[in-house]
């Protein structure tokens, strides 16, 4: 297989990595939603206090394996776009360093995300 071949591959397969990575974070934002409205829903049913926080709780495990996931996902799409550079032999875009590069804000998001959950739980605990 000649080297434009595989340099196609990895386009492509840099695209499909990248697409991933934000379906994954759609389905957070998802169950995002749901935890909130679980959880304010459950305050005027009187659910019992450990009902309501065992669902956040696993709910909160699902939004941290996604947002792993995604994380993961970032992480194979970069070596994949570090081989793109290696064969153009150049840096099609240059790297500025600057604070707000797409893997750092990604992190950022990741653990903002997961944070709120553990407030949510909390909230929960401490309720009245």
């Amino acid at each position: 297989m000649d080297a434009r071949n595989i340099y196609n591959q990895d386009c492509e397969f840099y695209r499909y990595q990248d697409k991933l990575r934000w379906n994954r974070f759609q389905t957070v934002a998802a169950i995002e939603a749901g935890i909130l409205a679980a959880v304010l829903h459950a305050v005027p049913l009187e659910l019992e206090r450990w009902e309501t926080l065992v669902f956040v709780v696993f709910a909160g495990v699902l939004v941290f394996t996604a947002t792993w996931l995604a994380w993961r996902d970032q992480e194979i799409g970069d070596r994949h776009l570090n081989r793109l550079r290696e064969y153009e032999g150049i840096r099609a875009f240059p790297n500025t360093r600057q604070w707000w590069t797409g893997t750092r804000l990604m992190g950022f998001s990741i653990i903002l995300v997961n944070a709120f959950n553990v407030v949510v739980a909390l909230w929960v605990l401490l309720r009245n």
